[in-house]
């Protein structure tokens, strides 16, 4: 019975060990970004966007200056503070060449 217990409790600490994770999304449309990329040139780390526009940003952790690059839309450099006060929403502004 101590195993069992000790067993269910060691997977629900890992169904809890959920990994940070921020949300990119249109200005405009509200939809979510794929393929964006996220760099940091501090830490030596990047990520990308899945179709939900989700990427996994627990390396980034700390960092001063992030690079989110999306074709088609105006680059924004963040810091990893600032995606923790904006609670991991990251809206990108398509380009003025693309507007016209």
């Amino acid at each position: 019975m101590k195993k069992l217990v000790i067993a269910l409790w060691l997977c629900m600490l890992g169904v809890t060990a959920v990994a940070q994770q921020v949300k990119i999304i249109d200005n405009v449309t509200r939809q979510p970004l794929e393929f964006v990329t996220l760099y940091s040139n501090d830490l030596g780390v990047s990520a990308m966007t899945n179709a939900k526009g989700l990427a996994d940003i627990g390396e980034f952790s700390g960092a001063q200056k992030i690079l989110i690059r999306y074709v088609g839309y105006q680059t924004k450099e963040i810091s990893f503070s600032e995606i923790e006060s904006q609670e991991f929403m990251i809206s990108l502004e398509p380009s003025q060449i693309y507007l016209d």
